[in-house]
């Protein structure tokens, strides 16, 4: 069973529809949002977005979302579900659009997306 936490609030997902109509609901007004995908109980892929830009990570294997050639050493900051401000290397991050595309491929494949790189 797949479930969407968003915040502290955990929404249950039955099809790739239900999955996509979620995040574009309760993304913020200002574009963002913090969720995580649990699969059977554990948790298995993240998407931060933080108006301008995205983060993906699965973590099974510890993969995050990557832009080649992009500063390790530059930062964008995210709002985690637990309100903290976390900077993020901007190699880790991809374009809003990209992200959400990212997420929801590699939630409904098991698989890392192709929409994007992955480090």
């Amino acid at each position: 069973m797949l479930k969407l936490q968003s915040m502290q609030d955990f929404h249950d997902v039955n099809t790739a529809s239900d999955l996509a109509g979620l995040i574009d609901r309760l993304i913020a007004p200002d574009g963002t949002g913090a969720f995580w995908l649990h699969r059977d109980g554990d948790c298995e892929l993240a998407l931060f977005l933080n108006g301008r830009r995205a983060a993906v990570y699965r973590d099974s294997d510890g993969a995050w979302s990557q832009t080649p050639n992009a500063s390790d050493d530059d930062c964008d900051q995210f709002r985690l579900e637990n309100g903290q401000i976390d900077d993020f290397p901007l190699s880790q991050c991809v374009s809003t659009a990209d992200g959400i595309a990212a997420f929801l491929d590699t939630a409904i494949t098991g698989q890392l997306s192709a929409k994007i790189a992955w480090h």
